[in-house]
């Protein structure tokens, strides 16, 4: 072991985290636990309504639209045919269509549990006026003709995908003419979180520290550590389809700032506008903490500064228009 990865365990281990099993707020990983796969099917339609719900009520307290000022997504998207790009259970993805009044909404994932956990919910919602269609696929391969939706919206998704260029590609596709993109999702510099190294650390700010590589291996010598009791939230290392496995190991694929910019104008959309978003500007903790606003007051202006957006903002948030 390095000394290198050796010092990245002890930073992690001052601020460890594990995750639970509670089916009362499920967590994704929930469906490879085993009192998941070996419940009967209406034990797991109720354990998935649950996940989907909980997603729901997340976007209801903090909804995707928070995040564009300036946009009237319900005006923009009303009767439209929508696409939510990574829609997970579908919990948001329905709070969205509902929201916004869409006439169909679309969603797409790579977890078969997930595209069930969403067909459910949709499916039990009052609302029949909104058509859902729900599918399991890949960003890099929407199984979608060219010219399909008026507007895709992603969220917290474009940080996993295998290939962004090609993810944008695809988006640029099948969206109509004039159709747009809403996309929120962290830089890998995002410090509270942009690494995703949750279930093993709560330490802010680690991946300004040490490079992916040794994250990444320090990261999986901590969760092996914990042996058998950590099964159900391991990376599955030899399933290529494993959402945790893309990059690395820790699921994530490193987009910048720089590289975001770059990809989105080499796809050659005709409008692109990233919003700028400081740290505590948006977000659950500046919801529940409106008080802390100010100290993106002081950030914002930081951010016309290329080599700091990266580390000082929430998210990178843009509107792409094809």
């Amino acid at each position: 072991m390095s000394f290198k990865v050796k010092l990245a365990k002890m930073v992690m281990n001052l601020l460890p985290s594990k995750p639970t099993f509670d089916t009362t707020h499920p967590s994704s990983e929930i469906i490879n636990h085993k009192e998941f796969i070996n419940a009967d099917e209406e034990k797991k339609n109720e354990i998935l309504l649950k996940l989907a719900t909980a997603h729901y009520l997340a976007d209801q307290k903090k909804p995707f639209d928070h995040y564009f000022p300036g946009y009237s997504l319900k005006k923009l998207l009303s009767g439209k045919k929508v696409l939510d790009l990574g829609c997970g259970c579908g919990g948001k993805t329905v709070s969205y269509a509902e929201r916004w009044n869409v006439k169909e909404m679309h969603g797409i994932d790579a977890n078969e549990y997930f595209i069930k956990a969403a067909i459910l919910f949709s499916s039990k919602r009052k609302n029949k006026n909104i058509k859902y269609d729900f599918r399991i696929g890949f960003c890099e391969a929407l199984p979608y003709e060219d010219n399909t939706f008026d507007a895709i919206v992603s969220c917290d998704t474009f940080e996993h995908v295998r290939s962004l260029k090609e993810t944008m590609r695809e988006c640029k596709r099948t969206l109509k003419p004039g159709g747009m993109l809403f996309s929120v999702f962290p830089s890998y510099y995002f410090p509270f979180g942009g690494a995703h190294l949750d279930h093993v650390t709560k330490m802010p700010f680690i991946q300004w520290l040490f490079d992916p590589k040794t994250l990444n291996i320090a990261y999986h010598e901590i969760i092996d550590s914990r042996g058998e009791k950590a099964y159900w939230y391991k990376s599955k290392k030899n399933e290529k389809n494993d959402w945790r496995t893309l990059h690395g190991g820790i699921g994530i694929n490193g987009t910048t700032f720089r590289k975001f910019k770059t990809i989105v104008k080499e796809i050659g959309f005709s409008r692109i506008h990233i919003i700028p978003t400081p740290l505590f500007s948006v977000g659950g903790f500046s919801i529940h903490h409106p008080e802390i606003k100010f100290i993106s007051g002081v950030l914002k202006p930081l951010l016309k500064i290329e080599l700091l957006q990266d580390y000082l903002s929430h998210r990178i948030v843009a509107v792409l228009v094809v």
